[in-house]
């Protein structure tokens, strides 16, 4: 019967493999929390906790939205990876940053919505959503509320102009105030 003999160094080379991914394991473990809340929690605090008994949830990638003024926090589960992620909401906290990101700089500058633009005006409260064409009576930019009329409709008799307030959301998209 031959004998394998493997050099010491193709020995090495896989041991330090092995410790390596021992270390992965367990520290991607160790950053896993409870719930998902929490884990948003403590990554918006920059904290770490040990790790969970089984399971538990790890924040995977941050982002700032302009449009809402607020990071998101995008959480996987650690015991079942190939579960999707999740988004949630990250409570303001004295790390909140003040600087614009990139995306943020490409934000056009001029109004997002100009007077007389063409707009569509919307609600939406629970499933219900209502929607309608109008006109811009101000300029506004993302986020600022603009005064808008609706669009006259050839109908028999007497017409009345509605004009709401309204709250820019993108271009030619304003959201009724409520």
């Amino acid at each position: 019967m031959r004998r394998i003999c493997w050099p010491w160094w193709t020995v090495l080379f896989w041991i330090a493999v092995w410790i390596v991914g021992v270390l992965a394991v367990t520290i991607a473990q160790a950053s896993c929390a409870r719930t998902p809340a929490e884990a948003a929690r403590l990554a918006a605090d920059g904290a770490t906790r040990p790790a969970a008994g089984d399971g538990g949830f790890r924040v995977e990638s941050m982002r700032w939205d302009p449009i809402l003024q607020q990071r998101w926090a995008r959480i996987a589960s650690c015991a079942h990876p190939e579960w999707p992620a999740v988004e949630m909401p990250v409570a303001a906290s004295a790390t909140l940053r003040t600087t614009p990101s990139r995306a943020e700089a490409l934000l056009p500058e001029s109004p997002v919505v100009r007077a007389g633009d063409a707009v569509q005006l919307w609600i939406q409260q629970g499933d219900l959503r209502i929607e309608a064409a109008a006109i811009a009576e101000q300029s506004a930019e993302m986020g600022q509320t603009v005064r808008v009329r609706l669009m006259q409709r050839k109908t028999l008799g007497q017409q009345k102009e509605e004009e709401f307030r309204a709250v820019v959301r993108g271009p030619h998209d304003v959201e009724i105030e409520q």
